[in-house]
């Protein structure tokens, strides 16, 4: 960790992610690397682009995917002969 990663201070943290300090304060209650410490806040970027992308991979790993069936509704009827359909 070099000190030009160093976030120090709401602002800085807020800024880097792109986010209100209401998400971040969510993001920290979820685990994010973001902790006060002598009463300002402080991060680093490399931790928090890491966290971030674990969170991404996460919920794409859970992301909802359609059945085969859901994926192409015109397939459900036998007359449609598996093509889709005009527009």
């Amino acid at each position: 960790m070099s000190a030009n990663t160093i976030l120090s201070g709401r602002d800085q943290i807020q800024k880097f992610l792109g986010r209100s300090w209401k998400t971040v304060r969510a993001w920290i209650n979820m685990g994010a690397p973001i902790a006060k410490l002598d009463g300002r806040w402080e991060s680093d970027k490399e931790q928090l682009l890491e966290w971030r992308r674990s969170q991404i991979a996460s919920s794409v790993d859970n992301a909802w995917r359609p059945s085969r069936d859901q994926a192409r509704p015109w397939n459900a009827s036998s007359d449609s002969m598996g093509v889709p359909p005009a527009c």
